[in-house]
C-alpha cells in the first residue's frame, strides 16, 4: 500500500516532461501528496495529454457506527483487486486511465511507534510514471487512484506491495489498452536494477514544530506566565474565527476610558469540555464569535 508520494517538480516541468498541455486554472503544486490531498495527474482529453489537479483517492461512503448516519467518505487511493466494485466499471475504460507523475514513493519502516520514512524512486529518472485511474465523483469532483502490484526485491524488505510503474514506451498502451493490458501491467514486476532506495531517519508521522505551528492565541510568548495552556494540546478541537477583547480596569486617572481593549482577530481552538485559560496581565476576557460569547480566563 502506498499512502505517501512526492512530486519534486513544478506543474510546468511535469507538463514539459510528458509533452502535455497545462491548463491556466491549475491548483496543485510540487511536494508531498497524502490520501485525500490534491495531486497532479496526466490524462488524455480530446486527443491530447493534459495535466490536471485531482484529489488522491476514490471516495468510499462511510456510516457512523454510533448513529448509522453518513459521515465523511474515506479516500481509497490504491487499486489492488480489479474485480472490486470500486474498479470494475472504470478499469476496462481507457478514458478513465491516467498517469500519476512522481519523483518518489514512500513506505513506513521500523517498529510500531518509531517508524521512519523509506523512499523509492526510479534510477536516473527526474520524473517517473505510476499507472492510475480517474473519474468524476459526486463528493470531491475529479479523483484518481494508483494501481498496485507485488513488490520487487528492492522494496520487499520494507513492504510486499508497490505501485505499478510505467516505462516511457508503456504510456500509450496504458492509456489506450484493453482490460487485458491493465491486468498484464499489474502482473508485471518492475526491474530491481532500476529501483533506488533511500532510508531516512525522518519519522513516518511528522509533527509541526513550534515555529511552524500557528499561534492560535494572541497573548504571551513561549515559556512566559501568559503562554497558552498546553492542556488543550492533543485534544479534539474546533476552530472558531473570532475577535479577542480583553477586559481590564479603567485607569483611575481617566474614568471615561473604555474597560475593553481590542486585541485583534484570532483563530481559537477549543477542546470539547475544556476552556483555555491564561495568566499574566489580562484579568478577564471573552471571545466574541458568530456563535456568541465564549468565556475564558475565569
Amino acid at each position: 500500500m502506498c499512502n505517501l508520494y512526492t512530486t519534486k517538480a513544478s506543474a510546468g516541468e511535469v507538463a514539459a516532461f510528458f509533452r502535455a498541455k497545462l491548463p491556466t486554472n491549475f491548483n496543485a503544486g510540487a511536494g508531498e501528496v497524502y490520501p485525500g490531498g490534491q495531486g497532479m495527474v496526466v490524462r488524455e482529453d480530446a486527443g491530447e495529454l493534459i495535466v490536471q489537479s485531482m484529489a488522491w483517492g476514490f471516495p468510499l461512503a462511510q456510516k457512523s457506527k454510533k448513529t448509522g448516519l453518513p459521515i465523511k467518505p474515506k479516500p481509497v487511493n490504491n487499486i489492488a483487486d480489479l474485480s472490486s466494485f470500486m474498479w470494475r466499471f472504470v478499469a476496462p475504460r481507457p478514458e478513465n486511465r491516467c498517469i500519476i507523475p512522481l519523483t518518489g514513493f514512500c513506505e513506513a519502516e521500523g517498529e510500531w511507534g518509531s517508524k521512519t520514512r523509506t523512499w523509492f524512486a526510479v534510477k536516473d529518472a527526474p520524473i517517473f510514471a505510476w499507472a492510475g485511474m480517474w473519474k468524476v465523483s459526486d463528493e470531491w469532483g475529479s479523483v484518481y487512484s494508483g494501481l498496485m502490484t507485488d513488490c520487487n526485491e528492492v522494496v520487499r524488505p520494507v513492504h510486499n506491495r508497490m505501485p505499478v510503474l510505467l516505462h516511457e514506451e508503456d504510456y500509450d498502451r496504458w492509456l489506450h489498452g484493453s482490460l487485458e493490458d491493465v491486468i498484464a501491467f499489474q502482473d508485471r514486476c518492475f526491474p530491481d536494477e532500476l529501483t533506488a532506495i533511500e532510508r531516512t531517519v525522518d519519522p513516518w508521522f511528522r509533527r509541526k514544530s513550534a515555529e511552524q505551528a500557528p499561534a492560535y492565541f494572541p497573548w504571551g510568548s513561549e515559556g512566559s506566565r501568559d503562554a497558552p495552556l498546553r492542556a488543550i494540546e492533543r485534544r479534539t478541537f474546533v476552530m472558531v474565527r473570532c475577535r479577542w477583547r480583553a477586559k481590564s480596569p479603567s485607569p483611575a486617572s481617566d474614568p471615561t476610558a473604555p474597560r475593553w481593549h481590542d486585541a485583534g482577530m484570532t483563530d481559537a481552538p477549543f477542546a470539547s469540555g475544556h476552556e483555555p485559560r491564561h495568566g499574566g496581565g489580562i484579568q478577564q476576557g471573552e471571545l466574541r464569535s458568530p456563535f456568541g460569547k465564549i468565556g475564558v480566563g475565569r
